[in-house]
Formats: C-alpha cells, sequence, structure tokens
C-alpha cells in the first residue's frame, strides 16, 4: 500500500512522525557525524523526510522505521547546521525535541531526536501511582517495589476498528491485569488500525527493583481508631477519649503521584461510654462502615470527598466488636450477644451474623461454639470462601462457609499456646497472631484439600538471644497476594513500634523490608492495611503512606 506523505514546516524543530537516530553527515573535508534516533513512528506508516540544512549545503533523507538513523553525507567540524521535517506520513504529528540546530564537531553533537504521535492508541495506569506511558517509545521499563504485585493496564482507542493484542494474543480494548511475581515481567501491547497500521509496545516491569518508601504522612485531629482502603481511598476514623465525643471519619484520595488534602466528617456520637474502644471500619465497592458500639454508620461514596449515608441500629443490647466484607456481604461479631436475633441455636453471648452489604439487612446469622467468656476481644476474617473466627487468648479458631455453616475448627500448633487479637485471610492461606512461651509470633495455616493444615511460624526479625517471639508482634497483620505485613506496636511509652513486611509462600517467608518512624512512635504499627500497590500504617496520631 502506497500512503500519503504530508510535507512538514521548514521551521527548525517542528516535525510530524518519528524518531531519528544515528545521523551521519559527511563532506568535502573530514566529516563528523550527528547522533539521532526516530520514534514513534507506526509500521506501514510510510516515510518520514529529514531536511538537513548548512551554509554549504542542504540534503534529505528518509525512513520508515523507528531507530538510528546514518545519513549518507556529512559536514565538517564547525559547520552550523538546522534539522527540519520535509515530509511525514498520514496521521503523524512530529517534532524535533532535541538538537534542531547545532555545530558539526570531533565530539559527539547533540543527539537530534525526533518524536511523533500516530493514530490514536492510548495506554494508562489504573492504579500504579508514579508511572507515565510515553506513547513515542518501544519500550519503557517500570520500577516497582515488592508490594506491586499486579498492574491493571487501560488501553484505548477514539479509531473505529482499532484492535490490540497482548502477547500475540487478541484482547478487547479496556482494562487488562497483568499479575507481576519478583523479578522482570515484560508485556507486548500490539494495536492495529483498520488499513493495517501497527504499533507495538514492550512494557518492562520490574518488581522488587525499587526500595518500599513513604510516600506520604497524614496527621489526624484526634486519636486515629481504625483505618480502611480500596483502589485509591484511604479512609481513618479518629476519636478523642471523652466519652460524648463524636467520630471524626476523614477521607484521602490518590492523586497522581499524591495524595488529596483529605475532607472529614465529623458523624453523630451513637452510643456513650465507648471510652478507648476501637471503632470497626471497612470500605468496600466504595462504601464505607463504621460501627459505633451498637451502630453502623454507612456512607457512599458518590465524588472526591463527598460521602453520603446512614445510620443502622443493628444491635439492641451489646456492641459490634469485628466487622469484614466481601462481594455484596457485610459480616459482623456481636461479642456478647444479642436477644434480637434467634439464630434457632437458644441464648449465646456470640453470634456472627451476614448483613446484605448496601442494606444492612439480616441474611444469616450463626452462633458459633465459642466460648462463653465476655472479656475477650472477638476478632473475624474473610476470604472467597471463609468466614474465621476467634477469641483473644483461646485456644479455637473457627471456620464457617460464606453462610455461616460451622466447617471445622483450627487448634494451635506446638509451643502456639493460644490465639490473641490478629486474624487476615487470603486465597489458601490464614494468618493469625498466637502465643508463645516468649511472647507473640504469626502463626499461618494453609488450604491443605478440604481443611486446613499449620504453616510456617513468623517471627520478629531481630530477637534475643533464646527469644521465641516479642510482646507485640502481630498487633495488626494485612494480607495481599504473596505479601504479609505484621506489626509490632508497643505500649505507650515502651519501645518504638516497627512494621515488617514478609514476601515468600509455603515454608519458606523471608523479611523484604522492616519500617519504622522518627520520631519513634510506640503506636506505629497498631495498624496496617494493604490494597493495591500501597500500605497504609496507622498510628495514634497520624497515618502513614507507602509504596
Amino acid at each position: 500500500m502506497t500512503r500519503a506523505l504530508r510535507r512538514a514546516s521548514a521551521v527548525p524543530g517542528v516535525l510530524v512522525a518519528s524518531l531519528v537516530a544515528g545521523c551521519v553527515f559527511t563532506s568535502l573535508g573530514r566529516t563528523h557525524e550527528l547522533a539521532g534516533e526516530v520514534r514513534g513512528l507506526w509500521a506501514g506508516a510510510g516515510e518520514i523526510t529529514v531536511r538537513v540544512t548548512s551554509e554549504r549545503e542542504t540534503f534529505l533523507t528518509s525512513q520508515s522505521r523507528n531507530g538510528e538513523i546514518a545519513f549518507t553525507r556529512g559536514l565538517p567540524a564547525g559547520v552550523a547546521y538546522t534539522v527540519t521535517l520535509e515530509e511525514v506520513p498520514e496521521d503523524h504529528r512530529c517534532q524535533v525535541v532535541a538538537g534542531a540546530s547545532g555545530v558539526a564537531q570531533a565530539e559527539a553533537s547533540e543527539p537530534i531526536i525526533i518524536t511523533c504521535v500516530g493514530p490514536d492508541a492510548r495506554v494508562a495506569f489504573d492504579s500504579s501511582w508514579g508511572w507515565t506511558f510515553d506513547a513515542t517509545l518501544d519500550e519503557q521499563t517500570f520500577a516497582g517495589s515488592v508490594l506491586t504485585q499486579e498492574v491493571r493496564l487501560l488501553t484505548a482507542s477514539d479509531e473505529e476498528g482499532m484492535t490490540v493484542q497482548r502477547d500475540g494474543q487478541d484482547v478487547a480494548l479496556g482494562e487488562l491485569t497483568v499479575a507481576l511475581p519478583m523479578g522482570t515481567t515484560t508485556v507486548t501491547l500490539a494495536f492495529t488500525r483498520l488499513d493495517g497500521l501497527g504499533r507495538s509496545y514492550q512494557l518492562v516491569f520490574e518488581r522488587g527493583a525499587r526500595e518500599i518508601e513513604l510516600v506520604k504522612t497524614l496527621p489526624a485531629s484526634a486519636q486515629v481508631r481504625s483505618l480502611a482502603l480500596e483502589h485509591g481511598v484511604l479512609v481513618f476514623a479518629a476519636r478523642a477519649n471523652g466519652d460524648n465525643d463524636a467520630p471524626l471519619v476523614t477521607a484521602h484520595e490518590r492523586d497522581g503521584a499524591g495524595w488529596s488534602a483529605g475532607s472529614t466528617r465529623a458523624l453523630t456520637a451513637r452510643d456513650v461510654n465507648l471510652g478507648e474502644q476501637v471503632f470497626p471500619l471497612v470500605i468496600h465497592k466504595g462504601i464505607v462502615s463504621l460501627v459505633q458500639g451498637r451502630y453502623i454508620d454507612q456512607f457512599t461514596r458518590t465524588g472526591p470527598g463527598i460521602f453520603t449515608g446512614r445510620t443502622d441500629l443493628i444491635s439492641r443490647s451489646n456492641a459490634i466488636s469485628s466487622m469484614v466484607a466481601a462481594d455484596e456481604d457485610l459480616y459482623i461479631w456481636n461479642r456478647l450477644g444479642d436477644a434480637q436475633v434467634n439464630c434457632g441455636v437458644g441464648d449465646s453471648p456470640h453470634t456472627i451474623r451476614k448483613l446484605a452489604l448496601r442494606t444492612t439487612n439480616y441474611v444469616d446469622c450463626v452462633r458459633p461454639p465459642l466460648h462463653q467468656t465476655s472479656s475477650q476481644a472477638a476478632v473475624l476474617a474473610i476470604n472467597a470462601t471463609n468466614v474465621f473466627a476467634i477469641e483473644s487468648g483461646l485456644d479455637e479458631l473457627h471456620v464457617t462457609d460464606r453462610n455461616l455453616n460451622q466447617q471445622t475448627t483450627l487448634r494451635p500448633p506446638n509451643p502456639v499456646t493460644s490465639f490473641r487479637d490478629a486474624l487476615v485471610a487470603g486465597p489458601g492461606l490464614l494468618a493469625v497472631r498466637a502465643a508463645v512461651a516468649g511472647g507473640t509470633v504469626v502463626q499461618l495455616f494453609e488450604a491443605a484439600g478440604t481443611g486446613w493444615s499449620a504453616g510456617a511460624r513468623l517471627t520478629p526479625p531481630v530477637l534475643e538471644a533464646g527469644q521465641t517471639g516479642s510482646a507485640t508482634f502481630g498487633s495488626a497483620l494485612a494480607l495481599r497476594g504473596d505479601v504479609l505485613v505484621a506489626g509490632e506496636a508497643a505500649a505507650q511509652g515502651a519501645a518504638p513500634g516497627a512494621v515488617h513486611v514478609f514476601r515468600g509462600g509455603g515454608a519458606s517467608w523471608a523479611v523484604a523490608k522492616s519500617l519504622a518512624q522518627a520520631p519513634a512512635n510506640p503506636s506505629f504499627g497498631s495498624m496496617v492495611v494493604l490494597a493495591g500497590d500501597t500500605l497504609a500504617v496507622g498510628s495514634n496520631t497520624a497515618v502513614y503512606v507507602y509504596r
């Protein structure tokens, strides 16, 4: 196919096509090279013609591909020249971005860089902020930390009939999710227009090439009690210690390479005498749910910093101690029971309930065979298939299906003596804070057939001789893919708090990074959440955002 060429402006620096590289200029005397490069030209589009003008002569050279270009003529040292575009392929806009003028010299001159933008084909990153796609480059590399376990690409075009392939396979324009194991992952995207013009890009992702870094500190106006994160929206609840003080809910949104200043909403104090209680908080499918004693305040995010919502009285007798969400379901635990709901098994001081996320109507409930103690912390976790429940300080971890049918009970493996107050679950993996003789560890359980078996046991990276755990290790847990985060918050006035990021699988887990804050903050690590490539760490006074 013969494609039309458009005559370009002769003004230096204005182009309409690709990139120029490796220009060699010859003359009657000794000649000298001018390095250059063409970038962004679509295959099959035709030729780009470059004009070199000097006080001695003017000559043209053409090429139909990206990359280095070598001219058959050169210029002697000391001769001034300009570079313009004579002609460019149809549907291309080009410009000389570097080296549009200069003086030939024996040593290397400034490279001539010509960049072109062809037919409309766009690639953007949905979640991995700090990365920008460059349509003029054939290959580009993006480095991320160990937290970057996947990237979501958005491909789009306004050209009728534009198609795209990923690694040689046809895919629809829209969202593509690329899983990133440790090391290098290369993805080739090839766009093709109806008339046959094509453009391929190699995207190279390097997971683990960057250190985990602090990108934002978000101070709180009151004591931070709970923290939640979803798709670039971070929400935390803060409340002073007064019994009648209303909680403050603050929402921050990711904004390019940073985070918005945040918007804070003061809620009505629903239950008094809550004192130091932690307020369970989740954000799921854009819906923020916050527990205040017996109540759930629920808000729907309708725009940046805008939340509209309602309050539901869920329990008529006792406080809700834990809450998790998945799919269209919200699960809560009334540690002290609730006479309002009859689960069909008689009265009990414990009720786990499944509610409809968007209405908080009861869907199902169960009173698992837990201990009758009311002084222990009750904790829930959830994955795609199961709900998990523990009471801190006891030796039973209950596993139900998502409809709350009891499946099995897990017991502490030796040398673990009991389970404690932190629990998190992922696909085929469960992590629980557990007590040993020397303090606490993080005990892992792995899915095995229809049940679960004890797996690796994680300990703090720094232990004194003879220690098997620390007093505060695992104070908060977060799990996503092959990354597990364990907080090690200390008591007020005690040692500095820390957060340890583990990576691994099966029996092999290792610390990828340990985080701390200066000046030292004992409460740092009392809350941790993971979403996308972002880790948020809570303390009493602020939330710290890492990537």
